[in-house]
């Protein structure tokens, strides 16, 4: 089978009892795949695209969240008028956080809030979306 290589595409022969380095346990010893380059990198590329969408929301929420841990640092030592500031500015806070986890999203699938589980059940889904 290797000799009808076609153009982009490339051929894994898995190695071994368990499958080898490529597909272990998930197909049978001997047994060659082919591979299409193209949607292979445009594949990867969305995975890419949807960690770091993640990725940069996550570290936005971080900000929000030291910020409201410098608020509750604040609140220990502050007076009532002050404390009620506080509550106002984390309600504010927590606002901003539900913004961000709702705008979280890739190809209209969430990524923070918890509703699709494990980030490999979420690539899942975009990829069973997406045809891959």
């Amino acid at each position: 089978m290797h000799e009808q290589k076609k153009r982009d595409h490339f051929y894994v022969r898995s190695l071994g009892e368990a499958g080898g380095a490529f597909g272990q346990g998930l197909w049978g010893a001997g047994e060659e795949r082919e591979y299409d380059l193209d949607l292979e990198i445009q594949t990867i590329q969305q995975d890419l695209n949807l960690v770091k969408i993640a990725r940069e929301a996550l570290e936005r929420v971080e900000r929000v969240l030291l910020q409201m841990r410098t608020l509750v640092l604040e609140a220990v030592d502050a007076g009532d008028l002050r404390r009620d500031q506080i509550d106002q500015e984390m309600a504010a806070l927590e606002e901003a956080m539900d913004k961000i986890i709702a705008s979280a999203s890739y190809n209209g699938l969430n990524l923070l809030d918890g509703s699709m589980g494990n980030i490999g059940s979420i690539i899942s889904q975009i990829r069973s979306g997406l045809g891959a």
